[in-house]
């Protein structure tokens, strides 16, 4: 088999050789660093008082980088699950203004038929259970607005809920 034209041949370089005086840099420049080890390995009070200052600082430094970390109690984490019960909350304050309006009508117009039966009762007239028990019926309906509102407050504690069972089993 012949090699295609074109084809660059490669050839073998060695490495220049080093000058005596450069394996001498090298070789103290090594023992320098291993003394320097040697130092700090040493039960030197020094060197032990500045190990543990710099342990100190890598203990606080880890510390403080934990809210930065990925986990249920990150920063990111811990402002999502507040923001959750915020949200939570503020559907359960608008279910409780939504159910003072609703209760408030209610009662008015229960108030009102009270008034009629009794009218009808001091008149004479015959009111049957039926009368009482529709009246009832209507004055425990809740409107609209406030089943609205207390589906979304379902909605909101379920979204808690649910992040919090997350998190739980993650």
């Amino acid at each position: 088999m012949s090699e295609p034209k074109g084809k660059l041949e490669m050839t073998k370089q060695r490495s220049p050789r080093r000058s005596p005086a450069k394996i001498l840099a090298d070789l103290q420049a090594k023992m320098a660093s291993v003394s320097v080890r040697a130092a700090k390995s040493n039960p030197n009070p020094h060197i032990q008082r500045l190990q543990d200052a710099l342990a100190d600082l890598n203990g606080e430094l880890a510390q403080h980088q934990r809210g930065f970390s990925k986990g249920p109690q990150s920063f990111d984490a811990r402002i999502a699950s507040h923001n959750r019960w915020v949200m939570e909350i503020g559907k359960a304050r608008d279910l409780a203004n939504a159910s003072i309006v609703c209760l408030h009508g209610r009662k008015i117009e229960l108030q009102r038929e009270i008034e009629a039966v009794a009218k009808d009762i001091a008149n004479g007239l015959e009111v049957s259970d039926v009368e009482i028990d529709e009246i009832v019926r209507v004055a425990s309906h809740p409107s609209p607005s406030l089943v609205s509102a207390q589906a979304d407050f379902n909605e909101a504690q379920a979204l808690r809920k649910g992040a919090q069972e997350n998190e739980a089993g993650a």
